[in-house]
């Protein structure tokens, strides 16, 4: 079974209520930065949460500073990866 992609000669604009998206509007639009900052940030979380887990099973003493376990330590590392 073979799929044929309809072609069209219209360009695709995004329209809504308020018009339609000029080519030039579409154009400016970028996500860059959000999505820039999001992963920056999902980075640092990941890389803290393992980070503090890594030094309260070094030092056991470590966990009392944090006000968590050691298993709530750990767990908090996989949920920053399932973000």
């Amino acid at each position: 079974m073979t799929r044929r992609v309809k072609t069209t000669n219209e360009p695709a604009l995004y329209e809504d209520e308020d018009g339609a998206a000029t080519e030039e509007s579409q154009a400016l639009y970028s996500t860059k930065r959000q999505f820039t900052a999001i992963f920056v940030l999902l980075g640092l979380g990941l890389a803290t949460s393992l980070g503090l887990a890594i030094v309260a099973t070094v030092r056991k003493d470590q966990s009392s500073y944090t006000g968590l376990s050691l298993v709530q330590l750990w767990l908090l590392f996989p949920s920053w990866v399932g973000v």
